[in-house]
C-alpha cells in the first residue's frame, strides 16, 4: 500500500474536501464552548490536537491507505473549527473595543500568511525529503 504516488484525481478531492467536512461541524460549537470555557483552553486544545493528527497522517497512511489519511485530515478540520470562535473569544476579552477591529485584521492576516507560506513551501519540502516531511514540518 504505497499511498505516497500517483492518488487518483477522485481521492485527492475526497482527501481534502475531508478536512472542510470536520471544520464546516465545528464552527456553531466552538464558538458555544469559547463562551463556556474561554477561548485560550479551547484553542490551546485545538492546536496540540491539530498539531498531533498532522503528525500522524503520515503514520496513518503508510497503516491504512488514504483513509488513514482521510481520518487524520478530518480530525484536523474538526478541531481547526473551532479555533476561530474561540480566538474571537480572546479578542473579546483582551483587546479594548475600539481596536478589536485592527487586531481581527492582524490575526487574519497571520492566518492568510502562515497558509500561504505552507502551501508555497509544502511541495519544495516534499520534493527533497517526501511527502511526510511536509506534515512534520507543518
Amino acid at each position: 500500500k504505497d499511498v505516497h504516488y500517483k492518488v487518483p484525481a477522485a481521492e485527492r478531492g475526497s482527501l481534502l474536501a475531508s478536512f472542510s467536512a470536520g471544520y464546516l461541524m465545528t464552527q456553531i460549537l466552538g464558538g458555544v464552548l469559547a463562551d463556556r470555557y474561554g477561548g485560550a483552553p479551547l484553542a490551546g486544545l485545538a492546536l496540540v490536537v491539530d498539531g498531533a493528527a498532522m503528525l500522524l497522517a503520515p503514520s496513518a497512511g503508510d497503516a491504512y491507505g488514504l483513509q488513514g489519511i482521510s481520518a487524520c485530515y478530518f480530525v484536523m478540520g474538526l478541531f481547526a473549527g473551532v479555533t476561530h470562535p474561540a480566538y474571537n473569544n480572546i479578542l473579546a476579552a483582551w483587546v479594548p473595543q475600539r481596536e478589536i477591529g485592527r487586531a481581527s485584521n492582524l490575526g487574519e492576516a497571520g492566518a492568510v500568511a502562515g497558509t500561504l507560506l505552507a502551501t508555497s513551501g509544502a511541495p519544495a519540502l516534499a520534493s527533497a525529503w517526501g511527502w511526510p516531511c511536509a506534515c512534520y514540518a507543518f
